[in-house]
């Protein structure tokens, strides 16, 4: 799963806009910390052959609901059952954005304690998965998104057993393009790493959702790296 993110306005998330062609809405781009579910976050998506950056709030609500909950956890989507679920089938084939990440959060478990540990690319910005829906009352409108997540890479299961479905450039435009074959989104919903990751640990204070500042590490702790897929 993921549940924290940031993103940061620099070089590299510039770099990944230009990628991704984003005409609309990139210079709304500031540093946003310890994004969290239920938090407005911003992402791309594609309109009429525009991509645009824009926020949405990260808690899926089908179109179809009669309300707004956060009853059922509905800000993470399963990538294996994307096609079987209800809640989530029809965004996967008509609604698909990109969540743009600087880094994530992901708290590794062990001795009964849970220790949060920053994970980003070595260099460039993430490109995660994700699906988007519109509901409405007639009154209230409400763009809500959930980020896709697939089972682990075997070198990333000692922090969990599940991380973001994470993209490159490639990928990521043929997810963004609203009348991408369904066969090749297929494909793009496989466990994956673009790029070399770090992972180190940060302070507890991240466990903190209203804190919006920058994390810091625990400078005693090494720093891990893992490979790129191949």
């Amino acid at each position: 799963m993921c549940g924290r993110y940031n993103l940061v306005d620099n070089d590299d998330t510039q770099s990944l806009m230009d990628d991704l062609k984003v005409s609309i809405g990139r210079t709304d781009i500031t540093d946003f910390y310890n994004l969290a579910p239920t938090d407005q976050i911003p992402v791309i998506y594609e309109e009429d052959g525009a991509r645009a950056l824009r926020p949405m709030k990260w808690w899926l609500t089908p179109g179809w609901a009669k309300e707004v909950t956060t009853r059922y956890s509905m800000f993470n989507a399963r990538a294996e059952s994307l096609e079987r679920s209800k809640a989530f089938k029809g965004s996967f084939r008509h609604h698909r954005i990109i969540i743009p990440m600087t880094s994530f959060i992901e708290w590794r478990e062990k001795e009964s304690t849970r220790r949060p540990y920053l994970i980003k690319y070595l260099k460039g910005c993430m490109a995660a998965a994700g699906i988007w829906s519109q509901w409405t009352d007639g009154n209230i409108v409400l763009d809500t998104c959930a980020m896709i997540t697939t089972s682990a890479l075997s070198e990333f299961k000692f922090i969990h057993s599940r991380q973001p479905l994470l993209l490159n450039s490639f990928q990521a435009n043929i997810w963004l393009k609203e009348k991408s074959d369904l066969i090749n989104l297929r494909k793009i919903l496989r466990s994956s790493l673009p790029q070399n990751i770090s992972l180190k640990q940060i302070a507890t204070t991240i466990n903190n959702s209203r804190l919006k500042e920058p994390p810091r590490y625990l400078i005693n702790y090494p720093e891990i790296i893992i490979q790129a897929s191949k």
